[in-house]
């Protein structure tokens, strides 16, 4: 089938980092013959759907509304859609992310839980999935505590969560404290359980992260220094081999990184440069699991931020934020 659903989240208030003059979720038709990309329908209004998740049976939506203070009340709010035909929205309810600026979410395979994390307070969460995709009252919320040299790191900011293949352990790089947590999933009630951390250099700020395919292998993308770390990962622990920059050696502006996603052969490595406004790309070493750097690819807009590659591993879409 060549029409896949996407979905774009957005920002609808202006914050300090964007203007956000959006309307909210919209929906989309994906060519992956041709590479078009339609808008739909009208957006479903939403406050600040920054990151978006489907659940594992497309049937249901899910958005981290990135609430600051200003919007809280007192704290910001997670939302689940129903999907309908040719991609129509219908919103299901809204919960509480018992924290402040809730950037990221994902489900298991299952769809019984949703993860995530608060940016601003620095916090994950587990909330239970009901029936028909119904978001529950957040069952979990871990503390992480730490803060780093940079302004951006005046206390711990968890930014995104992800499962590995086995759903045993789930990764959360915490751009404040410069550290990334590893927590083992409890298979009865999917709570999570501290199991190591690695530590990154000081003002690193991890903030994305990719396991391989392989399931040898975990990349750290750090968002202040616009480094990629390297690791081994084995038993619910990173060991890093590698340091590979984003940016061409003469680009002496500001930058930082965003999001960093892998083919699903496994044998190419994207990441967003903002500032360079670039898409880096390399070759994963499939003996060692190193990278070779292919090139920078201008991103056709500026600040490039999330970004996903179709299924195919044919096309990468891309959202330049601003």
């Amino acid at each position: 089938m060549s029409k896949l659903r996407t979905f774009v989240g957005t920002y609808t208030k202006k914050e300090g980092h964007v203007e956000g003059k959006a309307d909210g979720v919209y929906s989309c038709l994906f060519d992956s013959a041709s590479g078009e990309l339609k808008v739909t329908h009208d957006a479903v209004p939403s406050i600040n759907p920054s990151y978006l998740a489907v659940s594992p049976d497309g049937l249901t939506l899910y958005a981290a509304n990135e609430m600051f203070e200003d919007l809280c009340d007192p704290h910001a709010t997670l939302s689940a859609f129903r999907i309908g035909g040719e991609t129509m929205l219908k919103k299901l309810n809204e919960v509480s992310s018992n924290g402040i600026a809730p950037c990221y979410v994902t489900t298991d395979r299952a769809g019984r839980f949703l993860y995530g994390v608060n940016y601003k307070s620095g916090s994950v969460f587990v909330v239970p999935l009901g029936e028909e995709g119904l978001l529950r009252d957040v069952m979990q919320l871990i503390q992480h505590e730490g803060s780093g040299p940079t302004s951006d790191q005046d206390g711990p900011h968890a930014h995104s969560i992800y499962l590995d293949s086995n759903e045993q352990h789930a990764v959360v790089p915490d751009k404040g404290a410069d550290q990334v947590f590893v927590y083992s999933i409890r298979e009865s009630n999917g709570k999570l359980v501290k199991v190591s951390s690695l530590r990154l250099p000081e003002g690193a700020g991890p903030r994305h992260f990719a396991f391989h395919p392989s399931g040898q292998w975990g990349y750290v993308l750090n968002e202040i220094n616009s480094t990629i770390t390297s690791c081994l990962w084995k038993d619910g622990r990173l060991v890093p081999f590698e340091t590979t920059t984003t940016l061409p050696s003469d680009f002496d502006g500001r930058n930082s990184t965003a999001d960093i996603h892998i083919s699903p052969d496994g044998r190419f490595l994207y990441a967003s440069n903002r500032g360079h406004d670039s898409l880096a790309a390399f070759h994963v070493d499939l003996t060692m699991g190193g990278l070779v750097l292919i090139g920078f690819f201008p991103a056709q807009g500026r600040v490039p931020r999330g970004f996903v590659i179709d299924p195919s591993g044919k096309w990468l879409l891309c959202a330049n934020q601003n």
